[in-house]
């Protein structure tokens, strides 16, 4: 009861109460006339139906009053859900004029609601503006450069995927339609994704297992070369200590590359980072080359390193350089000819 009487306090302060306030102005005026010119039973009837009546407008309005009000109250709410949402909103009818551009769909798209808000939003129209291209290719995505229809054709939700090269995007599509609030015809939805953050993540992780599973192979190799010269019995106890050292060597080597692989749940959590310290780079390239011998064997290619004579100290990571060279030495010897050869120099650059 007490929200009943909070309500009716609220309609009759509304401007939605204008209306009953007039009608009730003129059911007051009839009353008053129908009981100076009517017969006594006459103005009883007729005050009553009078009264009815304005009962009848009463509570009428009052109802219409509050679902006006709670359709105004779910309309707000749906409007500020849509204008805060990470994603970009686009609502437009069937003539492709444009009801709702959230700020999502502003900052993606570099357009102001003012400028696109109400217009129709065609083919024709929005190829004359060079700012529009963006908009125009996801309205229409025939014209996108790249499309890959993900739900089937005339069948809604209609979820596409696009990309774009200059500048780089992937955006997913979701076009939704809708009753149009008159009832003349559709309405329309589409919800923008942009995923190209997520798609640069999973793409830079499969580039690097396939980097790291490439480093897996030469430690591997080494080591399955040991354990085979090791079975030997015509190896000298120095040869067979030799072949253990550079199994010892290798199987480090693959204890660091694993290392790596656990460096991947650290690149999405961005805390990846580097280990830069002091030393001796001649040094450093002598163990790589000397890591890498033992596929070279294997490859039956020559691998030479062209020590300078002069100690050459640098800032530098060493495990990351460690997995650059080896990739590089690697592919030099496995796309090599037979009884070929990979030389390493250093080489100081020249300032411009």
């Amino acid at each position: 009861m007490k929200y009943f009487f909070l309500n009716l306090k609220t309609f009759l302060r509304s401007q939605q109460a204008r209306l009953f306030w007039i009608e009730f102005a003129i059911i007051v005026v009839l009353i008053i006339s129908s009981l100076i010119y009517l017969d006594p039973r006459a103005k009883l009837l007729s005050a009553l139906l009078f009264l009815v009546l304005l009962g009848f407008i009463f509570f009428s309005s009052f109802a219409k009053a509050r679902t006006t009000s709670k359709l105004k109250l779910e309309q707000g709410l749906v409007d500020s859900i849509v204008r805060h949402l990470e994603d970009a909103v686009i609502a437009y009818d069937g003539e492709f004029k444009v009801t709702n551009f959230n700020k999502a769909a502003q900052a993606l798209f570099q357009i102001k609601e003012a400028d696109i808000g109400g217009e129709i939003f065609d083919i024709q129209s929005s190829a004359q503006n060079p700012k529009y291209k963006l908009l125009r290719q996801v309205m229409f995505p025939s014209l996108a450069p790249s499309i890959k229809k993900i739900s089937k054709a005339g069948q809604y939700p209609q979820v596409v995927h696009l990309s774009f090269e200059n500048p780089y995007l992937e955006l997913q599509t979701i076009t939704i339609p809708i009753k149009s609030t008159d009832s003349t015809g559709k309405a329309f939805v589409k919800v923008v994704s942009d995923q190209t953050r997520q798609i640069s993540l999973v793409k830079s992780k499969n580039e690097f297992v396939t980097v790291a599973s490439h480093q897996l192979r030469t430690p591997l190799a080494a080591i399955n070369w040991a354990f085979q010269e090791l079975a030997k019995s015509e190896l000298t106890p120095e040869q067979r200590q030799e072949v253990f050292d550079s199994g010892s060597m290798a199987a480090k080597k693959l204890s660091n590359v694993v290392k790596d692989f656990l460096n991947i749940a650290k690149i999405e959590e961005g805390r990846f980072g580097y280990e830069f310290e002091n030393a001796d780079i001649v040094e450093f390239i002598e163990r790589i080359v000397k890591e890498a011998g033992l596929v070279a064997k294997q490859h039956n290619v020559n691998l030479f390193f062209e020590k300078p004579k002069e100690v050459i100290k640098l800032d530098f990571d060493q495990a990351r350089i460690a997995m650059v060279l080896s990739n590089l030495i690697d592919n030099a010897m496995k796309y090599n000819v037979k009884n070929g050869q990979v030389v390493l120099r250093i080489k100081e650059q020249e300032s411009e």
